[in-house]
């Protein structure tokens, strides 16, 4: 799989490939042609039919496996170390890929909503290119081909069938892990329905929000300090009506700190400042785990007619941050996705969320309690960003606040 969101991929990249010498395994699929020759448009139907059964293959290996890329029009070369030797591209590139994405819709079962093709074209502008398909690993694996019944996984650089005791296994074994997810997630909140941010124990008086996800699959996330170091707190933007907004009031104060240290260990502080306490921390781990969370005494400024506040922006800077970090994990390694997501927040005592944007005052209180969002099944990052509207809209449920508007990300990555 190439290390780029689908939709960031580049001619340039495709050269890169060929470059650095990238062989064939069991995240990407090099293809110089269809089944049946090169001009797919031209084929008989049965040679479509065909040709198309033949990717369906290689897509299915890959959402039963880790997922992967299918690259077709890449000329690979003919040793037993699958390079890519040439480019030979796909002539009419985006109408092929328009009746292909067709074809292997009703070709794969169950059915699925994750793959995606693009067409990559050189820079000349041409209308021929190469056709990028990526299968990410699916939480509804085991798949098959409907044309042959088989269910297919990646071994290496080949695409096999599986026998019916790989696929009971496979059944098995995702409803177990789906379990042991789950549990994971489900623990991680316990902390924070009693009182307490990472090791810290909060004043009666707070409003502690958290988000956390963890991968679906085995992985290994790289924690290497160039990774860490990269989730810094940026500044994201949302929409409010027809006006991008930015967050220049959310978590102020936090500081350098809102990141992990080298090695992944959870990094948390606990600051008394004038208006009250800040508490935070955020922790990467090697099985695919990433949290975050923050809290405050609810005392951050005090409105003018004497209430507690706490600024929306805070709230909605903090989801919206914490997703870009997820988005930079991506980069690094896209199995992260599939995952599962769980948010929270928490509020006791007489806090209000206010609105702090120029056309006037908006404030409502937080109803004391837990408001949760649960388990929400991610697929890949462009399902992450499309959801973030629902998570902030959510997690402000308990205050009925209204942003006028939906939230979204601008993920810099």
């Amino acid at each position: 799989m190439i290390t780029k969101q689908l939709n960031n991929i580049t001619w340039a990249d495709l050269e890169l490939l060929k470059e650095i010498g990238r062989e064939e395994d069991d995240r990407i699929e090099y293809k110089a042609a269809f089944s049946g020759g090169a001009d797919y448009l031209a084929l008989g139907d049965k040679q479509r039919q065909d040709a198309n059964v033949a990717i369906a293959k290689e897509v299915v290996a890959f959402l039963n496996g880790r997922g992967g890329d299918v690259l077709i029009g890449v000329k690979e070369a003919s040793n037993s170390h699958p390079k890519i030797e040439d480019f030979s591209l796909v002539a009419n590139a985006d109408e092929v890929a328009s009746r292909l994405a067709a074809s292997l819709s009703a070709l794969i079962e169950p059915a699925q909503f994750l793959v995606n093709l693009r067409v990559i074209k050189p820079d000349d502008g041409g209308t021929s290119g190469v056709i990028v398909i990526r299968a990410p690993a699916s939480l509804r694996a085991p798949h098959r081909v409907t044309k042959d019944k088989e269910c297919y996984v990646r071994r290496g650089s080949r695409s096999t069938p599986m026998p019916m005791d790989e696929i009971q296994d496979m059944v098995l074994g995702r409803t177990m892990r789906r379990d042991a997810r789950l549990a994971i997630l489900e623990s991680s909140f316990e902390k924070m329905k009693h009182g307490r941010c990472s090791v810290y124990r909060l004043p009666e008086l707070r409003l502690h929000t958290k988000i956390a996800l963890i991968s679906a699959t085995d992985i290994q996330v790289s924690l290497e300090k160039n990774l860490l170091s990269s989730l810094n707190f940026s500044r994201g933007q949302y929409v409010i009506g027809q006006s991008v907004e930015s967050n220049d009031v959310a978590l102020r104060g936090m500081g350098g700190r809102w990141q992990p240290v080298p090695g992944g260990v959870e990094v948390a502080y606990h600051d008394k400042t004038g208006n009250g306490y800040l508490c935070g921390s955020k922790t990467v781990t090697r099985d695919g785990y990433f949290s975050a969370e923050f809290a405050t005494n609810g005392a951050v400024f005090e409105s003018t007619d004497g209430k507690n506040s706490v600024y929306a922006e805070w709230v909605i800077g903090f989801i919206m941050n914490y997703l870009e970090c997820v988005s930079i994990i991506h980069q690094s390694d896209p199995s992260t996705f599939p995952a599962f997501l769980r948010a929270g927040i928490f509020c006791s005592g007489d806090i209000y969320i206010a609105d702090s944007f120029d056309f006037g005052p908006y404030r409502c209180r937080f109803d004391d309690g837990f408001v949760e969002i649960s388990n929400l099944e991610i697929q890949d990052v462009e399902s992450l960003i499309s959801l973030s509207s629902l998570i902030v809209r959510d997690v402000l449920a308990a205050s009925r606040f209204d942003l006028r508007g939906a939230a979204r990300l601008n993920l810099t990555q």
